[in-house]
């Protein structure tokens, strides 16, 4: 998966393992397993990655199995985890390539006991809808607290602080919309 990619990327600006670690603050054995394939990239260094490539996240993350399909079977899913595997997110549309631009990314979002997807506030420049398919989710939307329960939903307005928060003591599931997806322009305000 990312793991081609990161190095094909760093190959194509000439840098050493040694420069991207450095660049990124990553250890250098770290992107090697990344290379290798023998670790899983967490959401938190694909963000520091992809920062320094200048290049979308998804970029790093799109599945190479180009069938020219757009059906994705459970199993062929791609995933990613936020620093500690407290959040982890679970594609379920096709990511953008060279043959399709999807105007909606779908997502599986899975909170952990006690975890947030950040520790400050995420914003980006879509409309994002979420739906709880089990558990709680304590929603902070700027200043507002909302509490979702299981089949509860909301819209998310573009350029608005939030943050997702499970306070349970059970894991939270969450299916995400974004639209459009413009992962690259996702940012943390000061």
């Amino acid at each position: 998966m990312a793991d081609n990619k990161i190095r094909k990327y760093r190959k194509k600006l000439n840098l050493t393992i040694k420069d991207l670690a450095e660049r990124t603050g990553l250890s250098i054995g770290y992107i090697s397993q990344l290379e290798r394939d023998e670790a899983e990239p967490s959401l938190s260094s694909l963000r520091k990655i992809a920062k320094e490539f200048d290049v979308p996240i998804y970029v790093l993350i799109e599945d190479e199995k180009e069938n020219g399909g757009l059906t994705i079977r459970r199993e062929d899913r791609i995933s990613v985890h936020t620093k500690k595997n407290i959040v982890e997110y679970e594609f379920l549309t096709p990511l953008p390539s060279q043959n399709f631009l999807p105007r909606v990314l779908v997502m599986k979002a899975v909170l952990q006991p006690h975890s947030r997807d950040s520790e400050i506030p995420i914003v980006h420049h879509s409309e994002e809808t979420l739906i709880v398919l089990s558990g709680t989710l304590h929603l902070m939307l700027g200043d507002d607290l909302i509490v979702l329960r299981e089949g509860d939903t909301t819209i998310i307005r573009e350029d608005i602080p939030h943050t997702c928060i499970n306070d349970t003591d059970d894991i939270t599931e969450v299916l995400c919309t974004i639209s459009p997806p413009v992962w690259d322009t996702l940012h943390f305000p000061k």
